[in-house]
């Protein structure tokens, strides 16, 4: 038995006519609508950039004007400064060679020194977070002005076009894929 494939045309098509391509090749309206990828991604990455530029502005723009932010950030820097901590609050040195003493008082201060940075760390987050989303509003009340209301699913699509082309070409590099969720941003 030989098996083949066979093709009739599609059920209402006419023999001859175009919708999106005239005969010389050129395209027609709705062909420039169809297949305006170009554009579209043109588009979506002039939105980008301009959302990012207008949210990361914001947020530096917060962060300055921010008096709790600042002080907090200058509180935290002091006491890694003093102690010897790293940007997560560790020790970096022993403290003989951090502060030239090594009792146990002093490791004890250490310690202290270390939940202080924490805390100070802790104000820095909630205020980022709040600030995060202020400014992530006004980024997008932004790009809708500019580009209307269509702005943020066009960036949207062109920030997923992006991730696909950038998961297809690991994948067919030979890589492999264990997390795809966080490439958007």
């Amino acid at each position: 038995m030989e098996y083949y494939l066979q093709h009739h045309g599609i059920k209402g098509q006419k023999w001859g006519v175009r919708r999106y391509q005239n005969e010389d090749g050129t395209l027609t309206e709705a062909g420039k609508k169809r297949y305006g990828f170009w554009d579209r991604r043109k588009h979506g990455r002039e939105i980008s950039r301009d959302y990012n530029k207008a949210y990361y502005d914001t947020l530096e723009k917060l962060q300055s004007e921010s008096k709790e932010y600042q002080e907090a950030s200058r509180k935290q820097n002091k006491i890694a400064d003093r102690y010897g901590l790293d940007e997560d609050g560790r020790p970096t040195k022993k403290l003989d060679e951090a502060t030239g003493l090594d009792s146990l008082a002093d490791a004890w201060d250490q310690r202290q020194a270390a939940k202080r940075y924490k805390e100070q760390e802790d104000i820095i987050l909630d205020l980022n977070e709040d600030f995060y989303k202020k400014a992530e509003a006004y980024a997008e009340k932004t790009v809708i002005s500019k580009y209307g209301d269509t702005a943020l699913s066009d960036m949207n699509r062109y920030r997923g076009q992006n991730a696909a082309a950038l998961v297809t070409a690991i994948l067919l590099a030979g890589g492999t894929m264990l997390i795809a969720n966080s490439i958007n941003r």
